[in-house]
């Protein structure tokens, strides 16, 4: 694969950014960041969201520790953990349920999840496929979950049964 191609998935191909563009529009997201380096999609989520107004407070990395990725000020101040991936409940389910367990071994609850699936269209099915998503789990409940998708948000309505 060519050195300016950021593999995202089979579906989907970005033209990588050099140090200096992730460094720039990083700095341009108006962000307290601190030292973290923000990975070249969370970059591209931020910029999307932040243009639609949202309102989030970034949650710098402290040192090992997991944490989740922002405080989102325009939704009842709740932390959030965000994940780009494809648009198949799978992965999505499987990008969830890692970060969860992997921030539970270290006593940190990751419960609310923003998922951007690009420029691929949030369907029905997999909109009512998340939905289900707490249904018949003892662990790694979750309490919002909302999809990005061709620059929208959606909010999935959670059912436990």
């Amino acid at each position: 694969m060519p050195d300016h191609i950021l593999k995202i998935n089979r579906f989907y191909a970005l033209t990588h950014w050099s140090h200096e563009e992730k460094a720039r529009r990083q700095a341009a997201l108006g962000l307290d960041t601190g030292k973290d380096r923000l990975e070249q999609t969370e970059i591209e989520f931020y910029e999307k969201f932040i243009a639609l107004g949202q309102v989030i407070c970034y949650i710098q990395r402290p040192g090992s520790l997991p944490s989740n990725d922002f405080v989102w000020l325009s939704n009842e101040n709740l932390e959030f953990e965000q994940k780009t991936t494809k648009a198949r409940y799978e992965s999505i389910h499987g990008q969830i349920v890692k970060a969860s367990s992997r921030a539970a071994k270290q006593g940190v609850v990751k419960e609310n999840f923003i998922i951007d699936i690009c420029d691929v269209p949030l369907t029905n099915q997999l909109r009512e496929s998340l939905g289900g998503f707490n249904i018949g789990r003892e662990k790694y409940l979750l309490n919002e979950l909302w999809v990005m998708s061709q620059g929208h948000i959606s909010r999935v309505v959670l059912r436990t049964e």
